[in-house]
């Protein structure tokens, strides 16, 4: 028996290299892989013009940065932070953001990784400089570029690779994404991710394997943090298919030889300890390295809370992937519930439209595919439930019911609440089941493939059309950035240093325009005279920091010990002026028609 499983092995991998074989002729007499790149990289940059115009790659232009998304505003304005402060260890640490402590730009969503680059070249950069625009434009040109690559794996025809470009470009995530919550723009790492499970056969060494997984990890942890949990998931499906290869290419003829007794347990227990041997290998490097980068960028520094609050309502719906929310004018959006925009990861009309040919294609050849890509399979699966069930939090949802709420233990539903927004783990899952429609799809329409896939991304371009319109006229309009802090800048503020919020306003308070001319308008002030800010919005933070400092800050006020280099900025909702004047000692007062702002009163 132990002698026919040997064979079985053997005759497994004779199938999965013979098709692996047909793969890799699929990709021989073309243009090269940098041409084909390149192709795809210059179509993302047109899909990014039409949208966006060109005035936003101008980067001494932000007023479109002030006046857009609230999120937006404060990941440019943290990156002004970070940049006008001092060098700290670790490298991520800013001093001007978090007044009197440190906290690491990691918590801003400002790109960490361009952040560091821009901050280096700070010196030589004018006084006003974003480069929101430009990483816009590299977003674009890397995801046309790496779906390019990918297509080639699956596609003989180098203009069916163009045209299956599409839906990676006219892609809803992206676009959602890309001036709202521009770090989560960067979809390319997800493709990265992917080209690697595509390219795997290629790299010829296993350490080269780990070493590539480590530098994506190490790039997405520099970039977000929910990226990272994603790429995270997919390398321990590489991981576990590099183990189940190294099950089945075991002493296999030991086995065969002497199938009874000691010798077949033992190779065996050979087989099974070396495949967790290269598990655990790909996950302690992966781990290894991605940690040291975060704490390198400060990301343990502090009293920072991992958790945060929304786990269950930003999550995906079982519909997620053929609900295209606004995206469509082909098909309707579908109900949802509380915040799952976060778990928009509509596939597209022309997936689905392959989808059909190609569940029918799988339907007839499953004997065979199963054959030929059995570990391929149970990755993709295994995988694929995890993002799932990650993506749906323990509030699973269709439509606008709740279908069941699942009571987690304490510790699980800390970790899990450290990806709050849970419904962006679904995103892998939507570009795997484009690949699949369009692989399939060929499959099973042989030389109509081609007429099909062009009518079925001519749709899904006149599809994404109308949200086109809408950001294209967005995004010809000149913006132009005010805030009522502005008008503070008539007033002579030498000596003063820091600039103190004396409330903690934005955790759940309210959200939007209010916070902006508070929170973005006060920093810009700030910025403009040099001073430092207390609690900048934060992804995660130290809230009690924040409260025992403002108490502080509080009881010096009542104590007549008002720092000098200090102003206090009081929200008119919060106090009433009469009240503060009540109370505090030898301070002076500046009212504007929503704020007071209290300062030390220096005069003889």
């Amino acid at each position: 028996m132990a002698g026919s499983d040997g064979a079985d092995s053997i005759d497994r991998r004779r199938v999965t290299e013979k098709d692996l074989s047909s793969f890799r002729q699929i990709g021989d007499g073309r243009i090269k892989w940098y041409l084909s790149f390149a192709l795809g990289a210059l179509f993302g940059a047109v899909v990014f013009i039409m949208l966006y115009g060109v005035r936003i790659l101008d980067v001494t232009y932000d007023d479109w940065l002030l006046t857009g998304w609230y999120d937006l505003s404060q990941h440019y304005v943290g990156w002004k932070l970070y940049r006008a402060s001092g060098w700290h260890f670790p490298i991520g640490l800013c001093d001007t953001s978090f007044y009197p402590y440190l906290a690491s730009v990691i918590y801003t969503d400002s790109v960490p990784l361009v952040c560091l680059f821009f901050k280096i070249l700070s010196p030589v950069l004018p006084e006003t400089f974003q480069f929101f625009g430009l990483y816009g434009l590299f977003c674009f040109m890397m995801q046309g570029g790496l779906a390019k690559l990918i297509l080639r794996r699956l596609f003989p025809n180098e203009a069916i690779c163009c045209v299956a470009c599409i839906p990676f470009v006219f892609c809803a995530p992206l676009w959602q994404r890309m001036f709202y919550h521009t770090a989560l723009a960067s979809q390319y790492l997800i493709l990265l991710a992917i080209l690697l499970f595509m390219y795997r056969d290629r790299i010829d060494k296993q350490w080269k394997r780990i070493a590539l997984w480590c530098g994506l990890g190490v790039l997405c942890i520099m970039i977000h943090f929910t990226i990272y949990g994603i790429v995270s998931i997919l390398l321990l499906g590489f991981a576990l298919w590099e183990a189940m290869d190294h099950m089945q290419a075991g002493p296999v003829g030991v086995i065969r030889e002497e199938s009874d007794g000691n010798a077949g347990q033992a190779g065996t227990v050979h087989r099974i300890s070396g495949a967790v041997i290269v598990f655990l290998g790909y996950l302690a490097a992966y781990l290894a390295s991605t940690v040291f980068v975060f704490y390198l960028f400060g990301g343990f520094y502090g009293n920072i809370s991992g958790e945060a609050e929304g786990l269950g309502v930003f999550s995906a719906n079982l519909n997620s992937l053929v609900n295209p929310i606004d995206y469509s004018r082909i098909i309707r959006e579908f109900p949802l519930t509380g915040g799952q925009y976060e778990g928009l990861s509509y596939i597209g009309v022309a997936a689905v439209i392959m989808l059909f040919p190609a569940l029918l294609n799988i339907i007839k050849n499953y004997r065979e595919i199963w054959r030929g890509h059995r570990n391929a399979i149970i990755v993709f699966f295994t995988v694929s439930l995890i993002l799932w069930v990650i993506a749906l939090s323990p509030v699973v949802t269709a439509g606008s019911k709740v279908l069941c709420e699942i009571p987690l233990p304490g510790f699980i539903y800390d970790v899990w609440s450290m990806f709050r927004a849970s419904g962006r783990f679904l995103w892998p899952v939507m570009y795997a089941v484009i690949l699949i429609s369009m692989y399939f799809a060929g499959k099973e329409t042989g030389r109509y493939f081609t007429v099909l896939l062009l009518i079925a991304c001519l749709l899904q371009l006149y599809e994404f059309s109308g949200k086109a319109e809408s950001i294209n006229a967005e995004y010809e309009e000149v913006k132009e950035a005010h805030f009522q802090a502005d008008r503070l800048d008539m007033i002579d503020w030498e000596g003063i240093e820091h600039l103190q919020f004396m409330h903690d306003y934005y955790f759940g308070e309210f959200y939007g325009d209010e916070i902006r001319g508070q929170m973005i308008g006060y920093t810009e002030f700030a910025l403009r005279h040099g001073m430092t800010v207390s609690n900048f919005h934060f992804s995660r933070d130290d809230m009690d920091g924040v409260r025992g400092y403002i108490a502080d800050c509080m009881a010096a006020l009542e104590a007549g010990r008002a720092r000098e280099d200090t102003m206090y900025v009081f929200r008119r909702q919060d106090f009433d002026p009469d009240y503060l004047q009540s109370r505090f000692k030898n301070v002076r007062y500046i009212q504007t028609d929503e704020d007071i702002i209290v300062v030390a009163d220096t005069a003889d």
